[in-house]
């Protein structure tokens, strides 16, 4: 449930991000946003290398925070959704769990 969660939640990220494409989305940071959140989404979904996926889903959700405020449009979740989501990821990180996974010797 947990990979689900965070599956769909890095869906609607990309989706909302592809939504409001203004001209933050014109540069080449929009559109990393968009393909790196589809990818791990989808990474997510199937349960596909859960625990690399977990660690660079880590990566985006806390460089979230230091976003300039140029690019604040790229940030389309709240800061408690985001730290929730950063929650899940680290217990993904040290379970695993996926259909597809294989384990980090953490």
């Amino acid at each position: 449930m947990l990979r689900l969660a965070v599956g769909l939640l890095s869906f609607y990220v990309a989706y909302a991000t592809w939504k409001n494409s203004g001209a933050e989305t014109k540069l080449y940071i929009g559109w990393a946003n968009i393909a790196a959140n589809a990818i791990l989404g989808g990474m997510f979904l199937i349960g596909y290398y859960t625990q690399w996926a977990a660690l660079f889903a880590l990566v985006f959700w806390i460089a979230s925070f230091f976003v300039p405020t140029k690019y604040r449009a790229l940030v389309t979740l709240s800061t408690g959704t985001r730290l929730l989501a950063i929650a899940i990821l680290f217990s993904l990180l040290l379970s695993g769990a996926g259909a597809l996974a294989y384990d980090l010797h953490l």
